[in-house]
């Protein structure tokens, strides 16, 4: 291992963006639980341009929060290079502008954005490198290993955007055409992080400490983006952490577990309200109590609640249910 470029000191653990997910209330949960990093979701550059309030929204943050990364997409340098100069550059809550050139949802690629760039390395390059013309901040970029099984390009792609100036790669172990299916890659992460000279972070299928340890210590990445492993277990970065220092992670029943996603709830509440909050955070919820004991019943009991209170009474109702089972 190349103990310059893996320094345990100097080993990033970031919260990898996920839209619909990684709003303030689940960004400052997981920096509490040990994240060095968190990313905002993914905003679109062409709607902060002309001044749309719901993407402007996605940018909240919170006084507590430290080491936050924005991540924007688009396929036109000109207007993210507008958005670094006219939005961005002034925010001194962010301290990175990550790029997306990884998302493969049908809506984003289909108008050459995200997972689509990767069709075309020089357009990616181009991107990148306006966007690190103007930006007063690192840019990083995320990428897949390319758009299919025939057409993996991470290191030609990699290559073009370290020459264009980013300060770091994110590599997600997937094609475009995989979506989340099948296995990440970590070969293609492993030899990517070989090639370039800037710090790579590997992406995907991290879910405990074990399996983390296993590929930093297989690879040469300089940190792991943590994504759908965090949902429900924000607690996996302090499990990572506790990995690298040779100690076992914490145990974590369900009172423990419910108490944690009773704090996501209500610093939810106190960011959007009470019924907004309630309902977004129903998919989080469920992430939490997956794979517990009479997982399916509590799972319909959550959905069918509109309030706090009554999360709470179902979340109880199920602790004592467990008790007289025991």
């Amino acid at each position: 291992m190349n103990e310059t470029k893996n320094s345990r000191s100097r080993f990033l653990l970031s919260l990898a963006p996920m839209a619909g997910y990684t709003d303030t209330a689940f960004r400052v949960l997981c920096q509490y639980y040990g994240a060095d990093e968190t990313v905002t979701e993914m905003v679109s550059a062409r709607a902060l341009y002309h001044g749309d309030q719901k993407s402007l929204r996605l940018m909240q943050t919170d006084p507590a929060e430290t080491g936050v990364t924005v991540q924007i997409f688009g396929s036109e340098p000109e207007i993210l290079a507008d958005v670094v100069k006219t939005v961005l550059n002034d925010r001194t809550d962010f301290s990175c502008i990550d790029i997306n050139m990884g998302c493969p949802v049908p809506k984003i690629v289909k108008n050459g954005e995200g997972a689509a760039l990767l069709r075309d390395p020089d357009a990616a390059a181009r991107l990148a490198e306006a966007v690190v013309r103007v930006s007063r901040k690192p840019v990083s970029v995320k990428i897949r290993t390319g758009w299919d099984h025939h057409t993996k390009n991470y290191v030609e792609v990699g290559k073009k955007l370290e020459a264009a100036g980013v300060s770091r790669i994110t590599l997600h172990g997937r094609t475009r055409s995989q979506f989340y299916t099948g296995l990440a890659d970590w070969d293609a992460i492993g030899e990517l992080a070989d090639a370039l000279r800037i710090p790579v972070i590997g992406n995907g299928d991290i879910t405990d400490g074990e399996t983390a340890l296993r590929r930093i210590n297989e690879t040469k990445i300089q940190g792991l983006a943590i994504g759908r492993g965090a949902v429900g277990k924000p607690w996996l970065f302090s499990d990572i952490k506790k990995a690298l220092q040779g100690e076992p992670a914490e145990h974590m029943p369900p009172e423990k577990q419910i108490a944690v996603a009773l704090r996501h709830l209500q610093r939810c509440v106190e960011n959007k309200g009470e019924a907004l909050a309630v309902l977004q955070m129903r998919k989080q919820l469920l992430s939490y109590v997956k794979g517990w004991h009479g997982a399916s019943a509590l799972k319909q009991a959550i959905l069918a609640e509109t309030d706090v209170a009554g999360i709470k009474r179902v979340f109880a109702r199920y602790l004592q249910a467990e008790a007289d089972r025991e």
